[in-house]
């Protein structure tokens, strides 16, 4: 949650593109909203679309690795 004008926000990030730009904007979109939001606030990143392996343009690897340095 973020307070915008004393109002409560809740900061859901969508994208559905599956590409290498994409996974390298998670940072930069994460270090946004941390900035702007509560030191407590919950993470959640959520992969999806794991029957279309085959367009994979990101490895595992890379992921896990990214997500063991977000926390």
């Amino acid at each position: 949650m973020i307070t915008i004008d004393n109002k409560p926000i809740k900061l859901k990030i969508w994208d559905t593109v599956c590409s290498r730009e994409t996974f390298n904007h998670l940072n930069s979109w994460l270090q946004d909203a941390r900035q702007h939001a509560n030191a407590n606030m919950t993470i959640m990143l959520i992969g999806n679309k794991c029957d279309l392996a085959h367009r994979r343009v990101v490895s595992t690897k890379k992921e896990n690795n990214l997500l063991k340095n977000m926390v």
